[in-house]
Formats: structure tokens, sequence, C-alpha cells
């Protein structure tokens, strides 16, 4: 415990917990911190200073330096410098810092380092401390909101009539002990607007930003334990007006570390003219003004690629509407290795030790498992061709047994026949033969089939174990003398 509690910072998922020790009486209140740690990434950094000195000195222009990340120590990823360092509240968060490298004439060159926060927490400015911002703080005092106005046009058969309604709540709904149609205001103009509480999102998933022209939010799967990033995305219909969204949805992309990430919806733009089938987006005119563009897309990071390689996406019809729903796919297929198949019944083959000490008495150069393996690879369309020969062997038994079963009813007919008790002796031996095959079949698939059964812990397994014991199981015994013995 003393090493978890003196051991921190610790992170979760990329954003600090306070541990504290527990005692009796203790009581659970939030204490204001005036320190956090914050992992930072440093960019455009040059190669002197990735070593554990240069890092310490760059990083203490932002705070106090914690540790450094594996890959960073290992320089296995050089695009960016990724450090633990211990904020201070009342410092400010810089966004580049200038760096004096010296030159071999013993001049200095100034040089540029690009600074990006993964996670900073948001910071009151009224009672100073981390954990909640300046509107939502506790100590701050609420100011009563005066009576708003709302009018409602009432629908009449006399000229409609404005009626004030006062409430403190303008977003409170006004009812009426009857329904009654709502006229239109003449003047209504909305900008930005974006749904913010999709039904389900406000229970386990939660909205992690609303912005003018996309939703991000966190989705949780409860049944796989994992939650993912999901960015919803509707463009603007100018070019100039969508340089915002790429912007943010850059800073979204950077402060995005290693979780799964959708970016989906209207884009409103194309990459090319010639981005081909399928189109998502029909303006649902004909002739030369029909106009074909693929307008929704979704876009996926490598952290989703790395955990769904094999999920994609496709448009399905559009229906009434003029855009096409996008539906994702998951890993469909499925990685099997290609296992050595080898029947038991294969060894009352005649060509089976022919065929195998054929292939067994190659010399193959290498280590005696490469040398193993090679032969067993050899062996595959020799065992294969023995399996076409043999054919099906619960309808070789069904064939035999019909067979048989015509020579025996010509049998009784004519008793004293020659051919055909000659006949009856070779079928029998024939239905003997497909019957001993097929058998040995079944029992090397009921053996697999159990162990299948306790490898997977399953119910059936567990039902045949107690069944097998209390068949083999003695209840009572009788000795030379007659009398009965049972069990205690």
């Amino acid at each position: 415990m003393e090493e978890v509690i003196e051991g921190g910072p610790w992170l979760f998922q990329g954003q600090p917990i306070v541990l504290q020790r527990w005692e009796p009486g203790m009581v659970l209140r939030k204490h204001k911190h005036t320190q956090v740690p914050v992992w930072i990434r440093l960019r455009h950094l040059p190669v002197e200073f990735w070593t554990n000195e240069g890092l310490s000195t760059v990083a203490s222009g932002i705070g106090r330096p914690l540790y450094q990340d594996t890959i960073t120590r290992a320089c296995t990823r050089l695009d960016f410098a990724r450090v633990c360092v211990m904020l201070d509240i009342s410092s400010t968060l810089p966004k580049h810092l200038i760096i004096m490298m010296p030159k071999e004439d013993g001049t200095e060159v100034p040089c540029k380092v690009e600074v990006e926060y993964e996670w900073v927490p948001p910071k009151c400015k009224n009672c100073m401390s981390l954990g909640h911002a300046t509107t939502a703080c506790p100590d701050s005092k609420k100011v009563e909101k005066p009576p708003v106005s709302v009018y409602v046009q009432k629908r009449t058969m006399k000229p409609p009539v404005k009626q004030p309604v006062t409430t403190k709540d303008a977003t409170r709904t006004v009812q009426h002990e009857e329904d009654e149609v709502v006229e239109p205001l003449e003047y209504c103009y909305v900008m930005n607007a974006g749904i913010w509480n999709v039904r389900g999102l406000n229970r386990r998933d939660h909205q992690v930003a609303v912005k003018g022209l996309f939703i991000h939010c966190r989705i949780t799967i409860r049944c796989a334990h994992l939650s993912i990033l999901a960015t919803v995305v509707y463009g603007a219909n100018d070019t100039i007006s969508r340089r915002g969204l790429w912007q943010k949805l850059v800073l979204l992309a950077n402060s995005i570390s290693d979780e799964p990430w959708i970016v989906g919806g209207d884009f409103n733009t194309v990459l090319d003219m010639s981005e081909g089938e399928r189109f998502s987006w029909h303006n649902c005119s004909e002739g030369d003004r029909s106009l074909w563009k693929r307008l929704d897309r979704l876009l996926v990071n490598d952290a989703w690629l790395s955990q769904w390689p094999n999920s994609h996406y496709h448009c399905l019809n559009a229906r009434t509407s003029d855009h096409s729903p996008l539906v994702i796919r998951g890993d469909t297929a499925t990685h099997t290795v290609s296992m050595f198949r080898f029947d038991n019944y294969l060894t009352m083959s005649s060509d089976f030790t022919p065929s195998v000490q054929n292939i067994w008495r190659h010399r193959i150069e290498g280590t005696a498992m490469y040398a193993v393996t090679r032969k067993l690879r050899a062996l595959k369309p020799v065992f294969r061709s023995l399996r076409r020969k043999k054919g099906d062997l619960s309808l070789n038994v069904k064939l035999a047994a019909e067979f048989l079963g015509k020579v025996q009813q010509l049998l009784e007919g004519d008793r004293h026949n020659a051919f055909l008790i000659r006949l009856e002796k070779c079928c029998k031996l024939v239905f003997f033969r497909a019957t001993k095959l097929e058998q040995n079949m079944l029992q090397q698939r009921a053996k697999i089939q159990w162990l299948k059964g306790g490898d997977q812990c399953s119910r059936i397994f567990f039902r045949k174990v107690a069944m097998r014991r209390a068949a083999k199981r003695v209840f009572q015994i009788t000795n030379e003398a007659g009398r009965i013995l049972r069990a205690r």
C-alpha cells in the first residue's frame, strides 16, 4: 500500500486519479489541488535533446518533469517526444518553447518546439482549484434571472392575438387545458444547430464535446467491456465555413492517444471528381442537372484498425432521403489455422503403410522439427487421396446393408443355391468392413467432441462426467460366502 500511495501520481486513461490513505472517521471531501500531472508532446525537438537530461531541460519549461513513456525512451518514434510533467494551476500553458541551439562558431540559433497537451483539467478562476469550470463553481453566487416573456399565438377564427406568458424558465413547456395548434412565428432563424441529447447517449455514453459542426461522444459497449470515441460531422456548404471544421478535427485528433476513434457524417465535400462508386448523395434531379456525390463517409484512426482490422462500411439505399445511410460491419473474417487432419481408419487401408514409408524416407535438410513439419505437410495430399478412395463411410454402410438384405431375400427363395450362399458371405464381409471403418471414425469424432467440451467447460461435459461416475460407482458387492456388502 505504501508503494501505491507514495509511487504516484497515477493516471487512468490519460487523466490523474487522487489517492488518499483511509483512516477511521475519515470524511470524504473534494480537496483543492494546485498541481496535476499532464502528458505533453514535444514536436520538432532537436536530436541533441533526445536524452534524459535534454528532455528534462525542455520539459521543465512547462512544469516539473516526472517521467517519459517507453517509446520515447527507446527512440522508436521520432515525430514527437511524450513526457509527463507536473503542472501548476497558477502557471500559463505555452503552445511552444524557444530553445537556443549553440553552433560551432559560438553563436546560438533559436529553435521552436511545439507543445501539445493531451489533457488539461478544467480550472476555476473563482476558487482557483481544479476539477470544475468557473461556471460550475459551487462557491459562486447564483444570480436570479428575471422572468422571460414567451409569446404564444392561438389559432382562432379571429386575427391572432399575442398573449404574454410570464415564466422564470424560458425552456419550460406551456401547457393548456385543450390541445391547440400554434401558429409559426414570422421570423425564425437558427444558426449552428446540433443534436445534444441522443436517446440512450445520456446514460452510459456521454457527449465529450458539441461544436457547431460536429458532436464528439464516447460510446461504451457493455457486452464487450470497451469504449470507443465517435464524432458525428455535418460540414458546411461553403469552403470557408468548413475550414474551422478541419482545424477542430485536427486538434481533436491530437488529443486522442490510443483509443479507437471513428469520424463520420455529411462532410459536404469530395476529394476529387473521380471518387467513383458508391456515391452517397443525389440531388434527385434528371438529365443534365443530375448530380451524384460522395458527401458521406466514415474515417477511423490507427487504434481502430489495430483492434478491428477487417471492419468496413457500405452504403444502403437512400429510399426517401437524398443521403444514403452508412452501416459499419465488424470483423466477419475468421482466422483459422490449417490443421493436420488424420483419420484413424486410414491405417486399416492397404495403401497406408507404403504411402507413409515413401514420404518418410526422403531426406530433408534442416532441424529435426523442420524436417517433421515438411514431411507431415507432404502427407496431407496422400491422406486426402485415401479419404476420397474410401468415400462416405456412412453411405457405404447403408449401401452394403441394402445389398446384403436383397441377397438374403433371394436366398430365402432358393436356400440351396451355391452362388447365392457365396454371395451372401461376400456381402457380410463387405458390410462388416464398412461397419468397422464407420465405427472407428465415430469413436474418433466422439473423443474430439469430448475434448472440445472439456476445454470449453460446457455443461454437457460435466453432465457426461457425472453420468460416467454414476455408472462406474459400486453400490454393493457379493462375496464368496454370499453376503452382500454395501458401501457406507
